[in-house]
C-alpha cells in the first residue's frame, strides 16, 4: 500500500502521548496505516481496532541474531505491505530493530522516532548486572564500541525524529554509511492548559512536587536528602514532597498517604491535584556517573508540566538543551544542592511574582498544537516524495 506507513511501537501502552499524537497526524496524510503495540504493555481495556493493533513482542536476541523464524510474526507479515515502517522506541531495541529491517526488508523506508540517548539507556542496563563502576565503564566502553562500529555505522534511516536537535546530532553523527538529511525535533511537550494554578490566597507551606514516574534510580532519593537539607534551613516552615504519577517498584521509604496524591492522564488532571500552597515543580536531571551527556540533550516532559500547570520550578543548569531553546531564566536553574536551597526560598518568598514569570514562559513555549503542524508538514513531504 503506497499510502500507509507501519507504526511500530515496542515498549508503549496504547495511551502513551507521543505516539498518539504522531499516529493521529500520519492519518491525515497516509489514511491506510496501522499502529502496533506491544501485547504485554497495552492496558486491560485496549480492544484492537482496524487500524490500532498489538503484536507478541520480540525478544532483543531474535532481532541481534537476524532470526528467519520471526519473519513468520504478525508484525514483519505485515510489513511486506507497507513502504514506510515507523519505529517508535526510547533507543536501543529501535536501534536492533532497524538492523533487523535493513536485513530483511531493504526495499522499506525507515523512520526512526527515538526519545532517549542511547549512550545513557546502555549504561543503565549494565547497571543492572553490575555494581562496580569500573566493572560498568568497561563493559560500557566494550559494547558501545561493537555498536557503532557494528550496528550504527551501517544503519540506513530514511527520517530521523529525535526530543532536540543535540540528540539528533549526536545520533545522526554515527550514521556514517548512511547519513540521514531528513530531520525533526519534537520536544516531549503537552497539550496546553488555558487555566493555571491560582497563586494568589495560597497557605505558606513549602511542596517540592514530583511528576511523572515514581521510583528507585530516578533521582527521587536525591530529591528527598535535597527536601531533608531543606528543612533544616526552613526555621520550621512547614515543608512536603509530594509525588503525582505512576508507581514503579517499591518506594515504600519515600510514599505514604499523605505525600501520594495519584495518578494522573493529563496536565489538567496535576493541576487539580495540587494543594492550595506554594508547589515548586523539581526535576534533578539523570544520575550520569560517566558524563555521557543525557541532561544536556535531554527535553524532560516535567519542565513541560510545570510550565504548563503555571507553578515555579527548579532543574539543573546542566539541561542545556533544554534551558537555551526554551530560554529559561536562572532563578529557575539550579547548581547544587545549596543554590537549590536558595533559589527555593527566594521563590517562596515572592511566591505570586515568580508564578507570573512562568505565566510569561508559557506563553512563548512550543505546545502540542505547534507541534501537531511540524508533524503534519513532516509527512506531508513524505507522502509527496512517496508520489515521485
Amino acid at each position: 500500500m503506497e499510502n500507509s506507513i507501519l507504526v511500530i511501537a515496542p515498549g508503549h501502552d496504547e495511551i502513551d502521548h507521543r505516539v498518539k499524537r504522531s499516529f493521529a497526524e500520519i492519518l491525515k496524510v497516509f489514511s491506510q496505516s496501522v499502529l502496533y503495540f506491544e501485547s504485554t504493555r497495552v492496558t486491560k481495556s485496549f480492544s484492537e481496532k482496524p487500524n490500532v493493533k498489538s503484536y507478541k513482542p520480540i525478544p532483543l536476541l531474535d532481532l541481534a541474531l537476524f532470526r528467519k523464524r520471526v519473519l513468520n510474526d504478525d508484525i514483519f507479515i505485515q510489513a511486506m505491505s507497507h513502504k514506510y515502517i515507523y519505529i517508535h522506541d526510547s533507543g536501543l531495541y529501535g536501534v536492533f530493530l532497524a538492523q533487523y529491517l535493513n536485513r530483511y526488508f531493504p526495499q522499506k523506508k525507515l523512520i526512526f522516532d527515538y526519545h532517549d540517548y542511547i549512550d545513557w539507556e546502555v549504561s543503565h542496563h549494565i547497571g543492572k548486572y553490575a555494581s562496580s563502576k569500573k566493572i560498568r565503564k568497561v563493559f560500557l566502553e566494550c559494547f558501545l564500541f561493537l555498536l557503532n562500529k557494528l550496528i550504527l555505522s551501517k544503519l540506513k534511516i530514511h527520517a530521523l525524529i529525535g526530543i532536540s536537535s543535540k540528540q539528533l546530532e549526536s545520533f545522526n553523527g554515527r550514521l556514517t554509511q548512511y547519513h540521514c538529511s531528513k530531520q525533526l525535533v519534537v520536544p516531549n511537550t503537552r497539550e496546553r492548559q488555558e487555566s493555571s494554578f491560582n497563586a494568589l490566597g495560597v497557605e505558606d507551606c513549602c511542596n517540592f512536587l514530583w511528576v511523572g514516574n515514581v521510583g528507585k534510580n530516578r533521582s527521587v532519593e536525591r530529591l528527598d536528602a535535597y527536601v531533608r537539607r531543606f528543612l533544616e534551613y526552613s526555621r520550621g516552615r512547614r515543608t512536603n514532597l509530594l509525588f503525582i504519577g505512576k508507581i514503579w517498584g517499591d518506594c515504600s521509604e519515600l510514599l505514604h498517604n499523605s505525600n501520594y496524591l495519584g495518578g494522573y492522564d493529563s496536565d489538567g488532571d496535576v493541576l487539580n491535584l495540587l494543594p492550595r500552597e506554594k508547589n515548586i515543580g523539581t526535576f534533578l536531571g539523570w544520575d550520569d556517573d560517566f558524563s555521557l551527556g543525557i541532561n544536556e540533550i535531554s527535553s524532560p516532559n516535567k519542565f513541560y508540566t510545570y510550565v504548563n500547570i503555571g507553578i515555579p520550578f527548579l532543574i539543573p543548569t546542566n539541561l542545556a538543551s533544554l534551558i537555551d531553546s526554551c530560554h529559561v531564566e536562572d532563578c529557575f536553574c539550579f547548581v547544587d544542592e545549596n543554590d537549590f536551597i536558595t533559589k527555593a526560598e527566594a521563590i517562596l518568598s515572592n511566591y505570586s511574582h515568580y508564578c507570573f514569570k512562568v505565566s510569561i514562559l508559557k506563553e512563548s513555549i512550543v505546545w502540542d498544537s505547534d507541534i501537531r503542524k511540524e508533524l503534519l508538514n513532516f509527512y506531508t513531504n513524505l507522502e509527496a516524495e512517496s508520489a515521485l
